[in-house]
């Protein structure tokens, strides 16, 4: 049976009517609906929606949305609030923060106690016994509520008085995006701080011809360094860029890069990845593409930290087009906790480069990448100092 009028029209002004909610880099908005976000509500609404239309004959939507009617103070609105969603609040946060969020986010701890002592359980015990979540995410809210207009406060803590729940639950339940997605940063960047990075990347000719000859005599400026022809212009010291890395690279070459990390290389974890013309092929250790050696050092003898991979593609690369490299790989240390025991992945680095023929700048070719099903995190990173590190020493 279709969805009729009225029932349409009841969502519209049921979604009309919610209040705005706290919006994360939006300051805090009046009208705010206590210990629930509005993007939740809507996707209960859409759901409602949805059930109706799959249905034959009961065009009535489940009780899936509750719509209250709240006046006087806000003390008064919330205790009212509180009351008749006190089961709701309740099982929200247990559903929601006790039994989910709160036991995942507690894996997290190892990564940054690591580099923010403070957090380390055994000097620190009130973030033992899996309480470092459920503090951290409180210490977040208590920052946040300084910036929340009186008011809301004491509607919040009316939610709370009325549900008889703490307060503290209320206040989490109305931050905790802010404050996991801003734990979540700063878990990546120093995860990623630990992973293996890339150090170098060049570019050789083909078989039996010198790497200096490939880009150190072509009479262009390949890295847009503003000198033509430098030694070693076939070298790029690696760092993630916005643009093309390298421009109008002969179409027969192949690509020589250095990974480095502290706790050596797993070799069988090599990855590389080759975009051209929107069409992507990853090649893994043991391809007959891939060449992969521990690096020798001056000292004729092997780097314990460095490993050398040289990836030769199966065929010339195209005149006149925009190529795209992806690496990554595995650190050789197997990290026990939080279980299961796992080595670090370094973030996929994506390298842009032209072949000969495409005429333009490297600054004008932006960096795009190429998607293969896996994530790409932003470029970010943070600043610590004094007694926020390991030794006192500042870490950026």
């Amino acid at each position: 049976m279709p969805l009729d009028r009225p029932i349409a029209l009841s969502v519209a002004a049921a979604l009309s009517s919610i209040p705005s909610p706290l919006c994360a880099g939006q300051g805090w908005r009046p009208n705010c609906w206590i210990g629930i976000t509005k993007n939740l509500l809507i996707r209960l609404v859409l759901f409602s929606v949805l059930v109706v239309l799959a249905g034959c004959g009961d065009v009535e939507a489940p009780p899936k949305l509750r719509v209250l009617e709240l006046t006087g103070s806000p003390r008064e609105r919330g205790l009212q609030h509180g009351r008749a969603l006190s089961s709701e609040i309740k099982s929200f946060y247990t559903t929601m923060l006790g039994t989910s969020l709160l036991p995942y986010l507690n894996r997290e701890q190892p990564d940054i106690s690591a580099f923010l002592k403070s957090y380390d359980g055994k000097d620190h015990p009130e973030y033992a016994n899996g309480q470092f979540s459920y503090r951290l995410l409180l210490e977040s809210a208590l920052e946040l509520e300084k910036s929340i207009p009186a008011d809301l406060v004491a509607e919040m803590k009316g939610v709370a008085e009325g549900a008889e729940v703490p307060y503290e639950h209320v206040l989490l339940l109305n931050t905790f995006v802010d404050s996991v997605l801003g734990a979540r940063a700063v878990t990546l960047y120093l995860r990623q701080t630990q992973s293996p990075v890339i150090t170098w990347l060049e570019v050789q000719g083909p078989p039996g011809a010198a790497s200096e000859t490939t880009l150190a005599a072509d009479g262009v400026d390949n890295d847009g360094d503003g000198i033509t022809d430098e030694k070693l212009e076939q070298r790029l010291n690696y760092a993630a860029q916005p643009t093309a890395s390298l421009v109008e690279v002969p179409v027969n070459s192949k690509f020589r890069f250095l990974i480095t990390d502290s706790s050596g290389l797993d070799p069988n974890s090599v990855r590389v990845q080759l975009a051209v013309a929107g069409k992507s092929r990853v090649f893994k250790s043991g391809a007959p593409q891939l060449e992969i050696k521990p690096f020798i050092l001056g000292s004729g003898q092997p780097s314990p930290e460095d490993l050398e991979v040289i990836f030769t593609p199966p065929e010339f690369l195209p005149a006149a087009s925009v190529v795209t490299l992806g690496f990554q790989a595995s650190d050789a240390k197997l990290v026990l906790e939080p279980p299961p025991a796992k080595a670090r992945t370094m973030r996929l680095e994506q390298i842009t480069l032209t072949t000969q023929g495409h005429g333009k700048p490297g600054y004008l070719v932006r960096n795009l990448g190429a998607s293969d099903g896996t994530t790409q995190p932003p470029s970010m990173a943070f600043a610590l100092r004094g007694s926020a590190t390991a030794d006192g020493k500042p870490l950026l």
